[in-house]
C-alpha cells in the first residue's frame, strides 16, 4: 500500500464536513414535509385559523408582486433596493401557517411531536460527526483518519481517489443510522 502525502487529516476532515452537511439538509427535508403535513392536519380542524392565515398568504403575494414593479422601476437604486430586500428578507418562506408554527406549536399537538423528534435526530446526527470530525482531527496521521471513516461504513473512494491509494480499515461506537439519514455516503 502506498502512502501519498495529499492524504493529510485535513482532507479526510473535509470529506466528513461535506457528508456532514448531506445528512442533516436530508434530516432538514424529511422534518420538514412531515412537519408541513402534521400542520395541515392541525389546520383542517381549525378551519377559522386556516382561512385566516390563506388570507395573509394572498397579501404576501400582492405584497412580493408590487415589489417586483418597484425594482423593475427603480432599477439598482440604493434605497429602493434596501426597501424591496428588508421586505422580501421577512418573507414567509413556507407560507404564513409554518411561520406562525415553526416556533410556536400547540402544546401535546403531532406539531409539536414531529419538531421534538426532528429536533432529536438532527442533534444526534450532528454530534454524531462532531464526534467523528474531532477523532479525524486528533489521528495520529491521515492514514489513520481514513480508516477510521472506513469502519464506519462511509464510501471514501473520492478521498482515495484525491490521495492516489487504497487502504484497508479499523473504529465503531457511534449509530451508522445517525449518520446517513440521508441515505447518501459519499
Amino acid at each position: 500500500m502506498k502512502i501519498v502525502k495529499g492524504l493529510t487529516k485535513g482532507l479526510v476532515a473535509d470529506f466528513v464536513y461535506a457528508v456532514k452537511d448531506k445528512a442533516l439538509n436530508a434530516i432538514d427535508a424529511k422534518g420538514i414535509i412531515l412537519f408541513v403535513n402534521a400542520m395541515d392536519e392541525y389546520l383542517e380542524e381549525n378551519k377559522v385559523l386556516k382561512e385566516a392565515l390563506h388570507g395573509i398568504d394572498f397579501y404576501v403575494k400582492e405584497i412580493d408582486n408590487a415589489l417586483e414593479v418597484v425594482v423593475e422601476i427603480c432599477g439598482k437604486d440604493l434605497s429602493c433596493y434596501g426597501l424591496t430586500n428588508n421586505v422580501k428578507q421577512n418573507n414567509i418562506k413556507h407560507g404564513a401557517a409554518y411561520a406562525l408554527f415553526e416556533n410556536h406549536q400547540p402544546k401535546g399537538s403531532k406539531m409539536a411531536k414531529v419538531k421534538e423528534l426532528w429536533a432529536s435526530e438532527y442533534k444526534a446526527t450532528n454530534d454524531s460527526y462532531y464526534a467523528i470530525i474531532s477523532a479525524v482531527r486528533n489521528a495520529k496521521s491521515g492514514k489513520q483518519a481514513l480508516e477510521m471513516v472506513n469502519e464506519l461504513g462511509f464510501d471514501t473512494s473520492w478521498i482515495l481517489e484525491q490521495a492516489g491509494m487504497s487502504v484497508a480499515v479499523s473504529l465503531s461506537s457511534l449509530k451508522k443510522e445517525n449518520l446517513f439519514p440521508c441515505g447518501d455516503n459519499k
